[in-house]
């Protein structure tokens, strides 16, 4: 189909129509559009004249859709969506040298950047934005080329790949292990000091209550011991010998390897969810996007 632009009402009032329509309102309208309310009805009195039909009925205290403007609505909702679609792809295009990679922070301290080299060394055209957030993803961020999320299911609207699931031990400085009972029982764990997590998202962290609870054992709801807000930080006082942590193997797995860490029992957990590699749709098709994915997915099952 060939579009005349002679044969279409100025973009301005069909701008300022859809807003309308979308709020059904002309004060809520010019808001957005940061414009006057009268500049807004003047717009769509104006797209009326041209359409020679009534597209708003002004009514109080809410105006409505005539027919003829549920259907123009539709038509000009769809027009706009497809123009930014285009314009988001052809940015994307613009900057494929550029990737903004988004992770929890302590995947990306302990599992990401020990393996980024690699990636470099593999794609040196590719610069990496790295950004840590342990608040999830809502499925709107702009801004986000290829997330990393620990969930029960993906979060809606990404293209989701599983990376893997994980595991929790009990981990504490190895010569403040030595000699020690393994812990088997709650008594064995209470006669070291429990470090304790306390952050603003426990969705992919447990406590302690609930990690002996799932191990079959009951724990007091109050258990004693110093509390981090930083996942980071828990680890550290564990490496600095002062208590027993409950480790993510996935993060700490080196730290055992290099012996800064030992296990202390044989307990674990297996939580519900795995790492998901996150893709926003609108970029599954992205050259830069899909080689990081592509690492990641190699990386991942290198892994143990």
């Amino acid at each position: 189909m060939v579009v005349v632009a002679r044969n279409l009402p100025p973009f301005t009032a069909l701008v300022a129509f859809e807003a309308v329509a979308r709020h059904l309102s002309f004060t809520a309208a010019a808001r957005e559009l940061r414009v006057s309310q009268a500049a807004v009805s003047q717009q769509v009195k104006g797209l009326e004249a041209d359409l020679r039909v009534g597209l708003v009925r002004r009514t109080r205290p809410r105006i409505s859709l005539t027919p003829e403007g549920e259907v123009v609505a539709a038509a000009v909702e769809s027009g706009l969506s497809r123009i930014a679609d285009a314009v988001r792809l052809v940015g994307a295009r613009r900057r494929a040298n550029r990737l903004s990679v988004v992770s929890p922070t302590a995947f990306s301290s302990f599992w990401l950047m020990p393996r980024l080299p690699r990636f470099h060394a593999d794609h040196p055209e590719i610069d990496l934005r790295l950004v840590t957030s342990d608040t999830g993803l809502d499925g709107n961020a702009e801004d986000v080329d290829i997330a990393v999320v620990f969930a029960e299911r993906p979060p809606a609207g990404y293209q989701a790949r599983r990376l893997f699931g994980d595991e929790i031990l009990l981990v504490g400085r190895p010569d403040r292990l030595t000699g020690a009972a393994p812990v088997r029982e709650v008594a064995d764990a209470m006669a070291h000091t429990l470090l304790h997590l306390e952050a603003a998202n426990q969705d992919w962290m447990t406590s302690w209550e609930v990690w002996f609870r799932k191990c079959g054992l009951a724990a007091p709801a109050d258990l004693p011991g110093p509390r981090f807000n930083n996942y980071i930080l828990l680890i550290q006082a564990a490496l600095d010998g002062r208590g027993l942590a409950m480790g993510w193997r996935r993060l700490v797995e080196p730290l055992l390897r290099r012996a800064e860490l030992a296990e202390a029992s044989t307990l674990r957990v297996v939580p519900d969810g795995g790492y998901f590699a996150c893709v926003p749709k609108r970029l599954s098709e992205d050259r830069a996007v899909a080689a990081f994915r592509r690492w990641l997915m190699a990386e991942a099952a290198a892994d143990w």
